[in-house]
């Protein structure tokens, strides 16, 4: 059996196209578990519609505790051997789930398997995530060669349960998600990633992600350390020690802490292709990295006034 985790929060324009695409899945065998996370709006009594119309759809209700309560609430009530997550402002591609419990019914020694996905559908910056047949036996490898660092999302995955036997998400946080994968791979002898599948990952204005401030950002910065300390070797990855540098910038920018990160050096500025890529590089290799933060958040105080 596959159990669907669906957090539910104020979504009463999103909350029927997500259902009804997890419903249009082709798994019979499958647990539907909404979690009404306190909402103020329709919601609630849509969740409790829609488990009248389906047998498989489960509704919890509770205080609005968050995203993290949200799912760790789906993850104590699921029976399913294989368990899944979905933001009820997305949805997913006819069909998925079918192909994707085969193939892991073909791979038993899969413990998740992760598939693509479109990235801000309906924005101008919509894109998608493609992914080859590849399969990870370590954090460093799926965070470094597999590029694991820009898609350590919880949702475009399938995962066998015993992974969260001793594993839940940090509750009132933000990007959990990167939080709460170094705790997932001590539970995980392969990821896997397939070309198959597609998850619908929507330009949401009012989302965590568009509206991230200071504090946010600096539990980004938390989950990509808490990365860094168990793997230091991470860093010696020019594409992940950028996105951790900028993560690093923004957060210094928005709320003045001290840096945290790792300081290392660029051997070919060149190679890092983008011009703000590579005059942050020399200014880190020549001038350090308070340098480098302090004239960051100078550029963009400037650059906003224009």
């Amino acid at each position: 059996m596959l159990s669907v985790i669906i957090p539910v929060y104020n979504v009463q324009t999103t909350l029927d196209r997500c259902l009804a695409s997890i419903l249009r899945q082709g798994v019979e065998e499958m647990q539907v578990i909404l979690v009404d996370d306190g909402s103020t709006d329709e919601s609630s009594s849509k969740c409790e519609s829609w488990a009248k119309k389906d047998c498989r759809i489960e509704v919890m209700h509770q205080q609005n505790k968050g995203l993290s309560a949200a799912r760790n609430a789906g993850l104590d009530k699921a029976k399913g051997e294989l368990v899944t997550f979905v933001d009820s402002d997305d949805f997913v591609q006819d069909g998925t789930y079918a192909t994707l419990i085969e193939k892991l019914e073909q791979h038993p020694e899969y413990d998740i398997l992760e598939f693509p996905v479109f990235i801000g559908f309906g924005s101008k910056d919509e894109h998608p995530l493609k992914l080859k047949d590849e399969c990870f036996n370590s954090l460093p490898d799926y965070w470094v060669r597999g590029g694991g660092f820009s898609h350590a999302y919880a949702w475009n995955k399938i995962y066998r349960k015993h992974i969260f036997d001793d594993v839940r998400f940090p509750e009132g946080r933000v990007f959990e998600d990167v939080q709460t994968i170094p705790d997932i791979f001590k539970h995980c002898k392969c990821l896997a990633t397939t070309k198959q599948g597609l998850y619908y990952y929507c330009a949401n204005e009012n989302g965590i992600t568009a509206k991230a401030g200071g504090e946010h950002i600096r539990m980004l910065l938390e989950g990509y350390m808490k990365v860094v300390g168990q793997y230091p070797e991470v860093i010696n990855d020019d594409a992940f020690y950028i996105d951790l540098l900028n993560t690093q910038l923004e957060t210094y920018r928005l709320t003045g802490d001290k840096p945290v990160i790792p300081v290392r050096k660029f051997s070919n500025v060149a190679s890092l292709g983008k011009k703000s890529y590579q005059w942050k590089a020399h200014i880190l290799n020549t001038f350090g990295l308070n340098t480098l933060c302090q004239i960051t958040k100078v550029a963009v105080k400037a650059t906003a006034k224009r």
